[in-house]
């Protein structure tokens, strides 16, 4: 049954299956401890997972710095002038 479900899809069920023998032909042919086997197992999910994690930050990185960038060009003018402590509208500059 599991079998035919993974050779529905021949590309992936055919190669979950060699993997699978090869894994087990090092095992069994290679002499292989299943201890040793555990630890590369290990060490690749570790690899995979900081790969993972590094290309989120970079992901979360690019992000913020294109949002950044968004703001329109008036309304960074205006966050500017009220953060300077200068009026808004020309009208009030002119009277100073």
């Amino acid at each position: 049954m599991i079998f035919r479900k993974l050779l529905k899809n021949r590309g992936v069920g055919l190669n979950l299956i060699a993997g699978a023998c090869f894994i087990l032909l090092l095992v069994n042919g290679w002499g292989l401890s299943w201890s040793e086997l555990g630890g590369y197992l290990l060490a690749l999910l570790l690899l995979l997972g900081g790969v993972i994690s590094f290309a989120a930050l970079c992901g979360w990185l690019l992000h913020k710095l294109m949002a950044r960038r968004d703001v329109p060009a008036d309304q960074s003018n205006k966050v500017d002038q009220l953060q300077d402590g200068e009026a808004s509208d020309p009208e009030s500059k002119e009277q100073k």
